[in-house]
């Protein structure tokens, strides 16, 4: 008896009831792929093997963010429609030590963005840089 394997979208359109991973808006979806290739080396497709499903509904994080044992920084963006701030806000009350967040305005992806991710690495490494030091103090 052989079943065949079933795959599933990676990214889905929303607006068309497609059902994904990361089920988004069209301009969402359009943002997804232009950070890909135009040539799709490997025949690589929007698909990942169904049994996933199981791995990504049992995927609780927030179950484990009490147990971070170092200083954390989180970025929330006000347009993610992946993982909202709220989300995030309850994540950053339930994180075991200093737990920083850091809101900014754009979508899930917009962090891959330049005028995104410039001012976002600066954040990072004073976030790093001030951490490290009162790690080597300690």
């Amino acid at each position: 008896f052989y079943v065949p394997p079933v795959g599933m979208r990676i990214a889905a359109n929303k607006s068309l009831g497609e059902f994904g991973y990361m089920e988004l808006d069209q301009w969402e979806l359009e943002k997804y792929y232009s950070k890909h290739p135009k040539v799709r080396l490997g025949g690589w497709q929007n698909m990942s093997p169904g049994r996933g499903l199981l791995d990504v509904l049992l995927y609780k994080p927030i179950q484990h963010v009490s147990k971070i044992q170092i200083p954390t920084l989180i970025v929330a963006l006000k347009d993610d429609s992946l993982c909202s701030v709220e989300d995030i806000e309850l994540t950053v009350q339930k994180c075991g030590v200093a737990c920083t967040m850091l809101l900014r305005d754009g979508d899930h992806f917009a962090v891959y963005e330049p005028e995104h991710f410039q001012p976002l690495m600066k954040h990072y490494v004073e976030f790093i840089t001030q951490h490290q030091a009162t790690r080597v103090a300690m």
